[in-house]
């Protein structure tokens, strides 16, 4: 004689659906989960009973398990959030990317943010910003195959470029330059060029001059020059193209020869530089 089914009252059965099973359990009624798996000895699919995922009661209906409201849903995702959201308060740099490079800005603010975040060459930038808050809120994602393309669309326009940094510039603000000679390997580049290091050696190099603001702290402009280009001829250089209206070049005593002296007056700049104390310029008699 067959097993007698069990008949279980209709407030309990409406909620036991696919995947989902019955259980009547001392006097109570539980709602579990199950799936079926594959048994290799009895060569045909079991049914496995999974988690609890809650009781069932006539008056309240059912009511979800405490533990599984513990368990975080599977749809939550982890994303970096303290420098995104450091980025996306640059309002201003941000309004001003957006005016210069309309059709970039977004793919500008992911790779400095691969950069600030990891220095992470172009190759793995994308990983990093693809799990960012600012890939999301921005809703913009960068193909890693397209990375190089946008940078050297971006290095091209140099108008654009020129006229972006050049906006950061505003009054009478106390403006720090300093430049810095590199190695460089490119040797078809028109900015490699045979030149003196701070060691005094020898070797291909480039030059990068930044203009810095007091006010802002912040760089405001920057030129790449040719490694053979000395340092006042640079200064003037920048300043022309920075339309910066009136500067006084402030330098340490280490910029003073008389070649610089008269290379600052033949073009034109106003600058303050200390002497070297051995220097035949400074009048000593008159000093007790």
């Amino acid at each position: 004689m067959g097993k007698k089914a069990k008949i279980h009252p209709d407030w309990a059965t409406k909620y036991r659906e696919k995947g989902k099973e019955l259980r009547f359990i001392n006097g109570r009624y539980y709602l579990y989960s199950y799936s079926y798996k594959y048994d290799p000895e009895r060569k045909r699919s079991v049914k496995v009973t999974g988690k609890l995922l809650g009781r069932i009661t006539e008056e309240d209906g059912f009511i979800p398990s405490e533990k599984r409201s513990l368990v975080p849903a599977v749809n939550i995702k982890c994303r970096e959030y303290g420098l995104s959201q450091f980025i996306l308060n640059q309002k201003t740099i941000i309004e001003r990317l957006r005016c210069y490079f309309p059709d970039k800005w977004k793919a500008i603010l992911l790779m400095s943010y691969s950069r600030i975040k990891h220095c992470s060459p172009i190759k793995r930038m994308n990983d990093d910003f693809e799990n960012s808050m600012l890939s999301e809120e921005l809703d913009f994602l960068l193909n890693k195959k397209a990375i190089p393309t946008v940078l050297q669309s971006i290095g091209k326009d140099e108008f654009a470029r020129s006229e972006y940094m050049k906006s950061f510039i505003h009054g009478k603000d106390f403006l720090l330059i300093d430049s810095t000679f590199f190695r460089t390997s490119m040797r078809k580049s028109s900015l490699a060029k045979g030149g003196y290091n701070k060691d005094h050696i020898w070797e291909t190099q480039a030059s990068l001059l930044y203009i810095y603001s007091k006010k802002l702290q912040q760089p405001v402009y920057y030129r790449l020059l040719a490694g053979n280009i000395r340092d006042v001829k640079a200064l003037s250089l920048t300043i022309q193209e920075s339309e910066i209206g009136d500067a006084t070049i402030i330098a340490d005593k280490g910029f003073y020869s008389e070649s610089n002296v008269k290379d600052l007056i033949e073009n034109k700049l106003s600058f303050v530089i200390p002497l070297r104390r051995n220097s035949s310029l400074i009048d000593y008699d008159g000093i007790v």
